[in-house]
């Protein structure tokens, strides 16, 4: 996937927040909910997490670290919908 994708959610993180209803700031991260995952946005990266524990760390510089490939396009996927004008009725599909 094209980083700028990821550059562009971390810079637009202040509008997001305003219009994405499951989620909240979080010291200088704005959290959304995604049942097991939270994503945590910030200026310079972008983290999945699933029960506290980073599975996913997306930077300006790319991927830093995927734990697997499902979990990686599970983020990506989220990417993507927040980057477009639609993104409010996004709802990711789920992996078993």
């Amino acid at each position: 996937m094209d980083i700028a994708v990821y550059r562009k959610v971390m810079d637009t993180v202040d509008k997001i927040s305003k219009v994405v209803s499951n989620g909240c700031w979080r010291d200088s991260c704005f959290v959304i909910y995604d049942t097991p995952y939270t994503i945590e946005i910030g200026k310079n990266r972008i983290v999945l997490k699933e029960s506290g524990d980073e599975v996913v760390i997306l930077t300006r510089e790319g991927i830093a670290y995927a734990r697997s490939e499902e979990e990686l396009k599970y983020l990506e996927e989220w990417c993507v919908a927040l980057t477009k004008m639609s993104f409010k009725r996004f709802i990711p599909k789920k992996f078993s």
